[in-house]
């Protein structure tokens, strides 16, 4: 979790999530360091480092400095190693997202259905989440290719209350 702040307010997210312009809810340096260290304290020969939040894209300075310290690392340990992202993908540009291409970065959203449905679940202030997803599903695949983006539902009572327009 590189920072807790988030501009949706979903209906059931797990998370204690922070306001975008909230201070002091960011992973340090320090714990990115310590962070990818016990990951390669697993003795698998395949790890997988999931960025999540809040929104993770809101500090891709500190995806940045994982994966680089995580590929350093993995040069001596020689293991198989995988970055994954779950995000909005709203605050993913095209320099983030050439970035995630180099770096085999895969990315994982949420769409819960129709745009109404999707809308209720995963409130965002604009109105227009559901939109500003598909957006930036079509920008991501543009770069990453289909299988780069995973999009997935969070199953409720009232998508399945129509589940053709879900799928």
């Amino acid at each position: 979790v590189v920072t807790l702040r988030c501009d949706h307010s979903c209906q059931y997210c797990q998370v204690s999530r922070a306001a975008l312009n909230a201070t002091g809810f960011e992973m340090s340096l320090e714990d990115a360091t310590a962070a990818v260290s016990r990951v390669f304290e697993s003795p698998s020969q395949h790890l997988t480092i999931e960025f999540q939040g809040g929104e993770p894209a809101l500090r891709f300075d500190r995806i940045r400095e994982i994966v680089a310290l995580a590929e350093e690392r993995n040069e001596v340990e020689r293991r198989s190693l995988r970055f994954t992202m779950a995000t909005t993908l709203h605050h993913l540009g095209e320099e983030e997202l050439a970035f995630c291409r180099e770096h085999e970065v895969h990315l994982s959203t949420s769409i819960d259905g129709p745009a109404a449905l999707h809308d209720k679940h995963r409130a965002h202030p604009s109105g227009q989440g559901f939109a500003r997803t598909i957006d930036g599903l079509e920008r991501a695949r543009a770069v990453l290719g289909h299988g780069g983006v995973a999009a997935l539902p969070t199953l409720t009572r009232r998508a399945l209350a129509d589940p053709e327009g879900l799928i």
